[in-house]
């Protein structure tokens, strides 16, 4: 389609918009109208997204993983160039798009769910409230250009405030709704999609424009509770383990002319001091600037602030970005962003990349800060008049799209970027990611070359990049250093895999100017060491922008004696060293060629790794020595091969076809193992480590880690591994721990003289079944086990006792037939619902109403639980419903009806997952009356659409596997009933009653620990029988004629009973699961119905069904209308 494209250049703001000005529907109808989104909103999803079918797919082995990057890289994909430059389709290829992770935006709102891009469930507008602490503009008023839009920037010192995230027309701006599409806009086959498209979002609002000013004239009090309330809904949603990034592109800088033209220079460390003195003379008298409030909503948390260098051609960031320079405590919740574009194409015609000239450097920021692209950013917008101008066919309000550039869009591709990192490493805070992000930053072009202008070493940070652009191909692989000592807490991640090399070089560098600083002002004591920038003249809307010498000089030696600190308690605690601390019960293996100098402590769980993966020992960058490796806790052991099927490198192996290139460092590691550690010698594999000391309270254990070794050991051979301490093994008392290998015995000899431990894996008597606790389970058991040779098959192989019961009581689960039996008995108390209705026993409009049309409507509700007790589900089931009808008399007595309905059911099976149902019901139903006998007869159908969420374990690794599928039910009912024993007074009828019910589902694929598990549910044919006793008694309250009612019966399945799914997991056998058996249950029901009107009446009633395995208590409601 022909485009139109206008540019809109604002050189005071120095940034352009391109909005499509012919655009109209954006592709397809759903986006083309507010209302209609609106309305898509609140059923959960747009129209695209319901009929969106995801191209992309998630590698299953190294073999498919170029073809799984390529599927991701759609025309949406392609929109913004930002996730092209990223590699973020590698980060999709491997599963990871920011799911399971919550983000924040600090901006001027966001069209929420009103914009197609942003709608559904995962946005959220966050809520602040307080009052004012000071009186003031939002924005430098006294400067052309960034002045108040709206007139509505005033504040007032006690005024209350009260916002949220939403996006408000004569108030806002497009800015916010721009930026947070490009964090996180659905992905839906649409105009394009945000980095993080898997991520909750949750956005504040600074209640102004993007005119609002980062400089001096914001109220702490309100940034403090937008940001805190934005926080508090990170550490909320995400844990307070994990914290999360709040991204803030909003606001200008000062400008020192009228006109709005001449911004605040910031070329120097003077010059941003100045800037620094300027926040604190305004906040002298112990208060705290807005700046302040950035660092205090997010400190004692593991909250990270995101912030923008500027849009100004200088070689330093303004205040906001360059906030821990002055107050180093902040740094590590702080990540500063500056500009990126493209640079061309290199020979191949992939495009090559350059900071983009007319922003702001990293300068002394560098150390906190990444490139990231900014410019010609296409991302939703709305319809603001202030930027994007509203006409007659888009008026106010209306959402959109166009191009953007600045800092502003530079920002949320790190937001963004730090959404999927922490999707990748869920056991990490966002505090920890930052190091991640930073460290596996790029600055290299496709072919090579640098980036247009890096001058930095290898390794190193750059003045004007800082660390390089987000990358998140590198970022999949574990750390590219490790900044200082990275503790990692594997506390549910059952499998990481780093094969990055780890190396130091950036703390070397950081070492060496920290210390020149250190010297440079004798400690932080000479306050004369770098030059005074104190201004002169007059600054829009600034009271004074002159600065004393005096405050000049006590500030700076307050920032002097932080950052003095900072820098010797580093130097004092071994922090310019890398330093590794391993807990939590994973694995991670390590196979990168690591130089880090702070050594390895594994204080639990598995560390495995290659013999130059744990760093190196030495004083600089040129040591040598072995690494040190001490095991305090859990195990640890050194590989030569490893086959990575985590993040798809396929086999690794350390020999001598590994890639050496000029920077590899050949080297050992020496291993200390005290009281409650454990050597792990591999099966199969012979390595030669360092040293190798084993103290009184250690352990040996054989471990397993390739197939060919589970293979040969399953198939009767002895299977041998060795380890070599080749400067000396120190045996003080260690045991040999018993296996724990689910199908093989091992045994280990000690050879301290020689400095060797040799191992010997044999198979056992046990086979998969042995570890089963019920059929369901042993079922499962030898379908995993039916494929030898594959990969389900291997994998099993190296489980051990405890894996392998974890996953048959997982993978055998019989959740979704416990669901199938929830709602047979479901469907039987909604045939009641239908037959009550049909032949109307015991309601006050009986006697009291003429005959004619009925209009009638009925609500029932049921709570109810499914526990069969053993290796079943235990599943609470709530049940709701609604109903509408129409029935007509026709004869003497007799009556035919139709119905519809809608309801929801929702399966909470606790720690076995849960699932929502969406239903719809509609039928038929007649009855015919002769004197003493009535028949009560129709047919119903129910479809549920059924989604939710379950975990599923495979060995050691557990995942949270999407349900999607529907389920129907058809019935067919009679029901007969004896009407002799009425009388005027009461009514007592004996029925007997019989039923047919289909009960069908989709076949359905879930993930199972990386593995396609595909469940075919078997279709159910079964009878339901019932007896039983129904009476009412009528009675008058006042003027109002009204009926008591009863029922008391029993019911009886027959038929297929039992419900049954096929499931096969990967490329296994196929295991048959078995639900429980449906058993007879009793019924019980009473209510009261009213005459509320002439021709209406009203029912309300309590029904409870009760069986060994399934109880249900349900209310209802009903109301007719006879015409």
């Amino acid at each position: 389609m022909n485009k139109t494209f206008k540019t809109l250049w604002n050189d005071v703001r120095r940034c352009f918009i391109v909005a499509n000005e012919a655009q109209k529907s954006h592709g397809k109808p759903s986006k083309s109208a507010v209302v209609a989104v609106a309305v898509a909103a609140a059923l959960g999803a747009t129209a695209a997204s319901a009929a969106y079918v995801e191209p992309g797919f998630v590698a299953s082995s190294s073999e498919n993983l170029t073809d799984a990057v390529n599927s991701w890289e759609t025309g949406e994909y392609k929109k913004d160039w930002g996730l092209t430059a990223m590699n973020a389709s590698k980060a999709y290829a491997l599963g990871y798009h920011g799911q399971g992770v919550a983000l924040g935006m600090m901006d001027s709102g966001a069209l929420l769910q009103k914009h197609p891009e942003l709608a559904g469930d995962r946005f959220h507008a966050s809520h602040a409230s307080g009052n004012y602490g000071t009186t003031g503009n939002r924005y430098q008023t006294g400067a052309a250009g960034v002045g108040d839009a709206f007139g509505n920037g005033d504040y007032e010192e006690g005024e209350a405030f009260e916002t949220d995230g939403n996006w408000v027309g004569e108030l806002n701006d497009t800015h916010g709704t721009h930026v947070l599409g490009t964090i996180g806009a659905n992905r839906d086959g649409s105009e394009f999609h945000g980095v993080s498209w898997g991520s909750d979002l949750y956005v504040g609002n600074t209640g102004g424009t993007d005119n609002t000013n980062y400089g001096l004239n914001q109220d702490y009090n309100y940034f403090y509770a937008a940001w805190k309330g934005i926080a508090d809904d990170l550490v909320a949603a995400n844990g307070e383990k994990r914290g999360g990034v709040i991204n803030n592109s909003f606001g200008t800088n000062l400008r020192v002319d009228d006109a709005g033209k001449v911004s605040l220079p910031v070329n120097t460390t003077a010059e941003t001091e100045y800037e620094y003195f300027l926040f604190r003379q305004r906040t002298e008298e112990g208060g705290r600037n807005f700046v302040d409030a950035a660092y205090d909503a997010v400190k004692g948390t593991n909250v990270v602030q995101v912030m923008t260098t500027g849009n100004r051609d200088m070689n330093m960031p303004y205040y906001r970005a360059l906030y821990p320079y002055f107050n180093p405590e902040a740094e590590q919740h702080w990540i500063a962003v500056a500009g990126l574009q493209k640079d061309g194409v290199d020979a191949n015609g992939n495009d090559k990349y350059k900071w983009v000239d007319g922003f702001n450097e990293a300068g002394n920021a560098k150390w906190w800060t990444v490139v990231a692209p900014g410019y010609g950013i296409y991302s939703s917008t709305v319809h603001d008049d202030h930027y994007v101008p509203s006409t007659d066919d888009k008026p106010l309000g209306t959402p959109d799209y166009a191009s953007l550039s600045g800092t502003s869009m530079a920002a949320p591709h790190v937001t963004g970027a730090m959404g999927v990192l922490m999707s990748r490493y869920q056991d990490m805070s966002a505090i920890q990611v930052r190091d991640v992000l930073f460290t596996t930053a790029n600055h290299k072009n496709s072919d090579g070359s640098n980036f247009t202008g890096w001058t930095a070493e290898e390794g190193q940070v750059d003045e004007i990049y800082g660390w390089g652009a987000p990358d998140l191909d590198k970022g999949m692989y574990g750390l590219g250093q490790l900044l200082g000592h990275f503790d990692y807490d594997m506390a549910t991640t059952k499998l990481d895999v780093w094969s990055n090399d780890i190396s130091q070089v950036a703390l070397d560098q950081r070492k060496a100017e920290d210390v020149a600083w250190m010297e440079k002002t004798k400690n932080g004591t000479d306050l004369s060491a770098e030059d005074y920038e104190l201004g002169s003249g007059d600054i829009p809307n600034v009271d004074d922008a002159t600065i004393d010498p005096e405050d000049a000089e006590k500030w700076r030696k307050e920032y002097y004696e932080k950052r003095a600190a900072s820098i010797q308690n580093k130097l004092d605690n071994g922090l310019y060293d890398g330093k590794l601390i391993k807990r939590g019960a994973g694995t991670l293996v390590m196979t990168g060629n690591n130089t880090y100098r702070g050594g390895t402590v594994v204080e639990g769980g598995t560390l495995l790794g290659f013999n130059d993966s744990f760093g190196v020992t030495g004083e600089d960058g040129t040591a040598q020595a072995n690494g040190k490796v001490v095991v305090n806790g859990g195990v640890f052991g050194v590989i030569d091969s490893y086959d990575d099927q985590f993040t798809m490198k396929g086999e690794i192996k350390d020999d001598a076809d590994r890639a050496k290139g000029d920077g590899f460092n050949e080297h050992k590691v020496d291993v200390t193992v005290n009281e409650g550690g454990a050597y792990g010698v591999v099966a199969g594999q012979d390595v030669e480590i360092g040293s190798l000391t084993l103290n009184e309270g250690s352990q040996i254990k054989v471990i397993v880690t390739d197939k060919d070794s589970l293979l040969a050991a399953y198939n009767g051979e002895e299977v041998t591994g060795s380890v070599t301490a080749e400067g000396g093994l120190t045996d003080n008392g260690a045991t040999v721990a018993e296996s724990d290998l689910a199908f093989f015995d091992s045994t280990v000899t000690i050879d301290a003289k020689n400095g060797k431990i040799d191992s010997t894996i044999t198979r056992n008597d046990a086979t998969a079944a042995s570890y089963a606790a019920s059929s369901g389970q042993a079922d499962m058991a030898n379908a995993l086990m039916a494929n030898e040779g594959g990969q389900v098959f291997t994998e099993m192989l190296g489980a051990s006792k405890g894996q392998i019961r974890n996953t048959l009581a997982s993978l055998s689960s019989d959740f979704h037939l416990a669901a199938q039996n929830a709602t047979i008995v479901n469907a039987a108390l909604m045939g009641r619902t239908i037959k009550d209705q049909a032949n109307a026993y015991g309601e006050a409009k009986r006697a009291e109403l003429e005959n004619g049309a009925t209009l009638w409507a009925a609500g029932m509700g049921s709570w109810g639980e499914v526990d069969a007790g053993g290796a079943s589900v235990n599943m609470d089931v709530d049940y709701y419903a609604g109903f509408v009808g129409a029935e007509l008399p026709y004869g003497n007595g007799n009556k035919v009806g139709v119905f519809f309905g809608y309801g929801q059911t929702s399966f909470d099976g606790s720690d076995a997952g849960d699932m929502d149902g969406d239903d719809i019901h509609i039928g038929m139903y007649g009855e015919n009356d002769w004197e003493k006998f009535g028949l009560t007869y129709g047919f119903a159908y129910t479809t549920q659409d059924r989604e939710g969420k379950r975990d599923l374990t495979f060995l050691d690794r557990t995942t949270r596997s999407a349900i999607d599928y529907n389920a129907t039910v058809f019935q067919i009912f009679g029901e007969a009933s004896y009407k002799g024993f009425n009388t005027e007074s009461y009514q007592v009828e004996p029925y007997i009653g019989l039923s047919w019910l289909k009960v069908s589902a989709d076949d359905f694929t879930e993930n199972a620990g990386g593995y396609n598990m595909k469940t075919e549910i078997d279709d159910q044919n079964l009878g339901m029988a019932n007896i039983g006793v129904r009476g009412a008694l009528p009675f008058t309250a006042g003027s109002v004629a009204m009926k008591v009612r009863a029922d008391i019966g029993y019911m009886q399945f027959f038929g297929d009973k039992e419900a049954s799914a096929d499931m096969t997991v990967g490329d296994a056998g196929t295991a048959t699961i078995k639900g429980e058996e449906l058993s007879g249950m009793g019924m019980v029901g009473i209510g009261l119905d009213a005459a509320i009107a002439k021709n209406a009446t009203f029912g309300v009633n309590y029904t409870g069904a009760f069986g060994s395995d399934i109880t249900s208590h349900g209310i209802g409601a009903k109301l007719g209308i006879k015409f």
